[in-house]
């Protein structure tokens, strides 16, 4: 599995970078998808963390985000408009209350297009492919140190009730 390869990919890089800044132990943090990695670096590497914090993360992916993904793939593939694909990303990724504020669609979106590093499609491909078959429940179990789950109630990407599930293992 792609995601098994991505998070043993993550994890060992960060073990690299540690061993290359000569740190024993570290406290990480990760959100969204770099939760996900997190939840592998700690279990895989026990010995290098002190502490974790995961934010808005979760062990397993919403379904409807994959739809989402996939339909986001598909337009991406079929040349939609970049404005377009953008403020359906924003709708996903950020709460009314912060878009309706005067100015900040365009703003971002204009951020957005302007960005000197945007995604590819093999990279959008890939992390769709690592995120359809994402399962870490296997992993929770085996983390051995303390973490801190932060979660948001109007994360519609990875909601509360998926952070949940990091609590108690």
């Amino acid at each position: 599995m792609k995601i098994k390869l991505l998070n043993t990919s993550q994890a060992n890089f960060n073990k690299r970078l540690n061993d290359h800044l000569s740190l024993k132990q570290s406290a990480f943090i990760g959100s969204s998808m770099g939760g996900m990695i997190l939840q592998n670096l700690l279990s895989r590497y026990p010995e290098r963390a002190s502490v974790g914090i995961i934010s808005n993360s979760s062990s397993l992916i919403n379904t409807t985000f994959q739809f989402f993904i996939q339909a986001q793939y598909e337009f991406l593939t079929s040349q939609s408009p970049a404005e377009a694909l953008i403020k359906a990303g924003l709708a996903w990724g950020y709460s009314y209350d912060f878009l309706s504020q005067p100015g900040m669609l365009e703003s971002m979106i204009t951020l957005r297009l302007n960005n000197p590093h945007p995604f590819t499609l093999t990279g959008y491909a890939g992390q769709m492919d690592a995120l359809r078959d994402l399962d870490n429940g296997t992993l929770l179990p085996t983390i051995p140190h303390p973490c801190l789950v932060i979660s948001a109630d109007e994360d519609i990407i990875l909601p509360h009730r998926k952070s949940t599930r990091l609590l108690g293992q």
